[in-house]
């Protein structure tokens, strides 16, 4: 397996540590990996090149105003990106702030205020990496009050992207549940209204599909589960 030629290879970078090792493909021999570096490097040094840290190389590009490592910006991809164009999303620099975030949206029928006094009350947490987090609100023109709530995970620097989606479905179904019957807990009448709510609150355009719905706004489009 070439390597380099196939770009397999990825890097974990830790600047506080000093740290620039690469993170080889499962079962790949890191044996073999350091003799091909080290054929590499054989080649760089006869052409009378000579072979600088990762730090030096980083201060160098960064003069030259060309940056070896890219910036630590971060970046939301809407699902349908991520449905669509998956092949075209670049790995992140840091992997370590790879996230998964699942919103959904509830009629309540309190204000704001008291909803959040209520949620302070009644704290949920969640097992299995799992990040809960409300934030209620009121549509002025409607004068509804939307509960947001919203599920994340944090991928392990460790694990592929794709690896770690497939261990959190059931958990992610299993969180939504907890938190569906915390909301039912705090307010009987609580009805889950995420469609609803884009369409007829923000006027957002909704085509249903098999398998999924597309919701369409002005510049984004995402794809929705039911709810």
């Amino acid at each position: 397996m070439d390597l380099i030629e196939n770009r397999e290879i990825s890097f974990k970078i830790d600047f506080a540590q000093n740290l620039y090792e690469p993170i080889l493909p499962e079962g790949f021999n890191s044996q073999i990996f350091e003799s091909l570096l080290q054929k590499i490097r054989e080649k760089i040094l006869a052409r009378t090149l000579s072979e600088v840290s990762f730090e030096k190389a980083c201060l160098i590009s960064s003069i030259a105003g060309k940056n070896l490592v890219v910036e630590f910006l971060e970046r939301e991809y809407d699902s349908a990106e991520i449905y669509f164009y998956y092949e075209d999303i670049p790995s992140p620099v840091y992997m370590g702030k790879r996230s998964f975030t699942f919103v959904r949206m509830w009629l309540i029928p309190d204000d704001p205020t008291k909803a959040r006094e209520n949620l302070r009350n009644a704290p949920l947490e969640l097992d299995q990496g799992g990040k809960v987090y409300f934030d209620p609100g009121i549509v002025r023109e409607s004068g509804k009050t939307y509960l947001m709530s919203s599920l994340s995970y944090e991928c392990p620097s460790d694990n592929s992207t794709n690896e770690y989606f497939e261990t959190i479905k059931q958990t992610k179904e299993d969180h939504l549940g907890i938190i569906a019957l915390h909301i039912k807990s705090l307010w009987l009448e609580a009805e889950l209204a995420t469609f609803y709510f884009w369409e007829h609150e923000l006027g957002f355009r909704i085509e249903r599909f098999e398998g999924y719905y597309a919701l369409y706004g002005k510049k984004n489009a995402w794809l929705l589960e039911d709810g």
